[in-house]
C-alpha cells in the first residue's frame, strides 16, 4: 500500500507543478463528492440526504474561491 500512496504523492506534485493552484484547489474539493458518489453507486451504500448537504457546502466552499 505504501508503494501506491507514494506513486500517488508524486503524481499530485507533479500535476501541481504543470498547473496553477487555482485549478489544483478545486479539483481536489471535488475529491469527496466523487467518493460519495463512487461509493453509492458501486459499494452499494446506503444513500443519506445529509450526503448531499455535504456535496452543496464543497461546491459553495469551491465557489467563494
Amino acid at each position: 500500500m505504501a508503494p501506491i500512496i507514494a506513486i500517488a504523492i508524486i503524481a499530485g506534485m507533479y500535476g501541481l507543478k504543470m498547473t496553477n493552484p487555482f485549478i489544483s484547489s478545486i479539483v481536489s474539493l471535488t475529491t469527496p463528492m466523487l467518493t460519495m458518489v463512487l461509493a453509492v453507486l458501486l459499494l452499494k451504500e446506503h444513500f443519506k440526504w445529509h450526503y448531499v448537504t455535504s456535496m452543496v457546502l464543497v461546491v459553495l466552499g469551491a465557489w467563494m474561491l
